[in-house]
């Protein structure tokens, strides 16, 4: 019988919907399991549920931000990964609030980053 391999499961959080939905269509195209959320607290409910691998979220969002959501997920399911990204300009000041957990961040526009996630590969452009 063949080993079948469970396809990563990435939650998608953005308040947008347009953003959260696209987003979360585009990686399953890729094969991904992406299942979206316009809510980080559904997301935290669902995660209790089925874990996900990755977790790919805004950082700015009305109910709680996303720094706070990759926080309280990690802590549910420490094996999850985080990509934070903002389509808002985010004080560097609140960032480093969050230093001491030791996140790799890139916040420069120019900056063009290839690297491995887990077993996942990401090609980062912006």
């Amino acid at each position: 019988m063949p080993h079948l391999r469970r396809r990563a499961r990435i939650f998608v959080v953005d308040d947008e919907h347009l953003i959260a939905s696209t987003t979360a269509l585009i990686l399953s195209h890729y094969g991904f399991d992406a299942v979206f959320f316009t809510s980080p607290l559904d997301a935290l409910l669902a995660a209790r549920l089925d874990a996900p691998d990755l977790l790919v979220s805004d950082i700015v969002m009305p109910q709680i931000s996303g720094i706070l959501l990759a926080i309280r997920m990690q802590a549910c399911c420490p094996g999850c990964r985080v990509l934070l990204f903002s389509g808002q300009w985010v004080r560097s000041s609140k960032l480093a609030h969050f230093a001491h957990l030791n996140w790799p961040t890139c916040t420069s526009p120019d900056v063009r980053i290839r690297g491995w996630t887990g077993g996942i590969r990401w090609n980062y452009l912006k």
